[in-house]
Protein backbone atom coordinates (compact mmCIF):
# COMPACT_ATOMS: atom_id res chain seq x y z
CA UNK A 1 0.00 0.00 0.00
CA UNK A 2 1.09 3.07 -0.96
CA UNK A 3 0.78 6.33 1.08
CA UNK A 4 1.42 10.02 0.92
CA UNK A 5 -0.03 13.14 2.43
CA UNK A 6 -0.64 15.72 -0.31
CA UNK A 7 -2.41 19.13 0.86
CA UNK A 8 -3.41 17.80 3.99
CA UNK A 9 -4.82 14.60 2.83
CA UNK A 10 -3.50 11.40 3.54
CA UNK A 11 -3.63 9.08 0.54
CA UNK A 12 -3.53 5.55 0.55
CA UNK A 13 -3.59 3.16 -2.85
CA UNK A 14 -3.74 -0.30 -3.22
CA UNK A 15 -4.05 -2.35 -7.05
CA UNK A 16 -6.88 -4.48 -5.94
CA UNK A 17 -9.01 -4.35 -2.45
CA UNK A 18 -11.99 -6.06 -1.82
CA UNK A 19 -13.45 -2.60 -0.83
CA UNK A 20 -12.29 1.17 -0.42
CA UNK A 21 -14.93 2.14 1.98
CA UNK A 22 -13.93 -0.87 3.82
CA UNK A 23 -10.47 0.22 4.01
CA UNK A 24 -10.90 3.62 4.74
CA UNK A 25 -12.98 2.94 7.80
CA UNK A 26 -10.10 0.37 9.08
CA UNK A 27 -7.34 3.32 8.48
CA UNK A 28 -9.62 5.86 10.27
CA UNK A 29 -10.00 2.92 13.12
CA UNK A 30 -6.24 2.75 13.38
CA UNK A 31 -5.89 6.31 13.76
CA UNK A 32 -4.48 7.93 10.65
CA UNK A 33 -5.01 11.65 10.43
CA UNK A 34 -8.25 13.34 8.40
CA UNK A 35 -9.35 13.36 5.66
CA UNK A 36 -8.25 10.37 4.20
CA UNK A 37 -8.96 8.87 0.77
CA UNK A 38 -8.13 5.11 -0.55
CA UNK A 39 -7.99 4.33 -3.98
CA UNK A 40 -7.93 0.99 -5.98
CA UNK A 41 -7.69 0.50 -8.92
CA UNK A 42 -9.54 -2.87 -8.87
CA UNK A 43 -12.07 -3.51 -6.70
CA UNK A 44 -13.53 -6.97 -5.52
CA UNK A 45 -16.25 -5.88 -2.97
CA UNK A 46 -17.33 -1.95 -4.16
CA UNK A 47 -20.49 -1.27 -2.76
CA UNK A 48 -22.27 2.15 -3.08
CA UNK A 49 -25.05 4.38 -1.99
CA UNK A 50 -27.49 1.51 0.41
CA UNK A 51 -24.83 -1.19 -0.09
CA UNK A 52 -25.46 -1.38 -3.52
CA UNK A 53 -22.90 -3.48 -4.94
CA UNK A 54 -20.90 -2.68 -8.27
CA UNK A 55 -18.19 -4.44 -10.67
CA UNK A 56 -15.10 -2.80 -10.38
CA UNK A 57 -13.22 -3.84 -13.56
CA UNK A 58 -8.79 -3.20 -12.95
CA UNK A 59 -8.96 -0.73 -16.43
CA UNK A 60 -11.01 2.44 -17.12
CA UNK A 61 -12.22 3.48 -13.29
CA UNK A 62 -11.14 5.10 -10.47
CA UNK A 63 -12.16 3.66 -7.27
CA UNK A 64 -12.16 5.86 -3.87
CA UNK A 65 -13.42 6.71 -0.78
CA UNK A 66 -13.30 9.61 1.34
CA UNK A 67 -13.04 10.08 4.93
CA UNK A 68 -13.56 13.10 6.37
CA UNK A 69 -12.73 14.22 10.38
CA UNK A 70 -16.96 14.13 11.51
CA UNK A 71 -16.37 17.22 14.21
CA UNK A 72 -15.10 19.32 11.81
CA UNK A 73 -17.15 18.95 8.69
CA UNK A 74 -19.76 21.36 7.86
CA UNK A 75 -21.76 20.39 4.83
CA UNK A 76 -21.01 24.13 3.24
CA UNK A 77 -17.29 22.78 2.50
CA UNK A 78 -18.11 19.79 1.25
CA UNK A 79 -17.34 21.24 -2.63
CA UNK A 80 -14.17 22.00 -0.56
CA UNK A 81 -13.01 18.82 0.26
CA UNK A 82 -14.29 16.92 -2.89
CA UNK A 83 -12.11 19.63 -4.82
CA UNK A 84 -9.06 19.29 -2.72
CA UNK A 85 -9.49 15.09 -2.89
CA UNK A 86 -9.38 15.92 -6.68
CA UNK A 87 -6.76 17.77 -6.81
CA UNK A 88 -4.73 15.52 -4.74
CA UNK A 89 -5.68 12.11 -6.80
CA UNK A 90 -4.33 13.84 -10.27
CA UNK A 91 -1.02 14.88 -8.56
CA UNK A 92 -0.38 11.25 -7.44
CA UNK A 93 -1.43 9.93 -10.80
CA UNK A 94 0.26 12.50 -12.74
CA UNK A 95 3.64 12.11 -10.57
Amino acid sequence: MQNQVIDGVSYFHLDVIGSTNDEAKRLANLGYALPLVVTADRQTQGRGTKSRVWFSESEGGLYYSLTLVPDHFHWEDLQTYVTQCAQALVRVICS
